[in-house]
């Protein structure tokens, strides 16, 4: 049930996840190329949470002017760009 929350089948949340780098190209002068990029969204049961990634499809190479950094990927490498925690009535105290 999660899992399609976070990974809707219109392509909402994949959007707004890759809308992170779209805002690193314009605010910090990044190159990312969004072709190399999907979103990800998985349930990690042992932390609890819902965790979304934007995993590289292929080894490249990113700059990041506007902080002077230089990053590079291998394919299948995750950036982690959200974390969201699940909690049970049990959890909450209730």
């Amino acid at each position: 049930m999660l899992v399609p929350a976070y990974d809707d089948a219109l392509g909402v949340t994949a959007a707004f996840n890759l809308n992170l780098l779209v805002r690193i190209n314009r605010e910090l002068e990044g190159d990312f190329d969004l072709t190399k990029f999907e979103h990800s969204a998985i349930y990690n049961e042992a932390r609890g949470r819902m965790e979304v990634h934007m995993i590289s499809r292929a080894s490249h190479r990113v700059h990041i002017r506007g902080i002077d950094l230089e990053v590079e990927f291998a394919e299948g490498e995750s950036i982690h760009t959200e974390s969201s925690y699940k909690y049970d009535l049990e959890q909450l105290g209730s």
